[in-house]
């Protein structure tokens, strides 16, 4: 138990963090600035922050590529923030996180991609916020997901500067891809170089129907 906060900065090493047996933090945990360390591994005994989650990553020389290691995080007590990292692809480590007690925000991460890892999260309290913004690879539609999911009762919602798709297409891990369109068709193209299928010998396909 660390009774207090605890902050690990560009002098944590991957051997340091690899003996830490931390099972609950008291107050707030800041992942700043973490260097050549690519994932979190040494803190998968932590289950429970009564603070907030920080991982701040404000130089472009970070490596740090997921969260790996809060695999077994259940309660935030704050907040969650996570910013201005230039590596980290996805937040699949907090696959176990239910409950945020205040906010969340997900600002100017360049690489991520992926907020499927949130996915376990439930309802945030009443006059939460949550902010998810400049994440140029994060599809958008993937966080207004999340909003509809966890959001009953929020103060403000911004979904902004993230990843936006045409209305023929759809996302998927940072990449726009042609959306193929079956609907009430059984043959004939699906519009992005596939097929809805094929009619049998002795009918031939008219306008996504097959005929004699």
């Amino acid at each position: 138990l660390v009774s207090g906060d605890l902050t690990l900065g560009p002098d944590a090493s991957i051997a340091d963090m690899s003996q830490l047996t931390i099972a609950e933090v008291g107050g707030d945990l800041t992942f700043q600035s973490m260097g050549k360390i690519e994932t979190l591994a040494g803190f998968e005994g932590l289950t429970e922050l009564q603070g907030d989650l920080l991982i701040t990553v404000d130089s472009a020389d970070d490596t740090l590529k997921n969260v790996n290691g809060l695999d077994n995080l259940m309660t935030i007590a704050g907040s969650l923030r996570i910013e201005y990292s230039a590596a980290l692809q996805h937040l699949d480590g907090l696959g176990s996180l239910q409950a945020i007690g205040q906010n969340l925000t997900i600002n100017m991460n360049d690489a991520l991609h992926s907020i499927a890892g949130l996915s376990q999260l439930g309802s945030m309290q009443p006059g939460a916020s949550i902010v998810v913004s400049g994440n140029p690879d994060l599809c958008e539609s993937e966080v207004d997901s999340l909003i509809v999911t966890v959001c009953d009762d929020c103060f403000q919602t911004i979904n902004m500067a993230n990843l936006t798709c045409a209305d023929d297409e759809v996302c998927a891990l940072g990449i726009c891809t042609c959306a193929p369109s079956c609907e009430d068709t059984v043959c004939g193209d699906d519009g992005c170089g596939g097929s809805c299928g094929t009619c049998d010998a002795g009918s031939s396909c008219n306008a996504g129907a097959c005929v004699l």
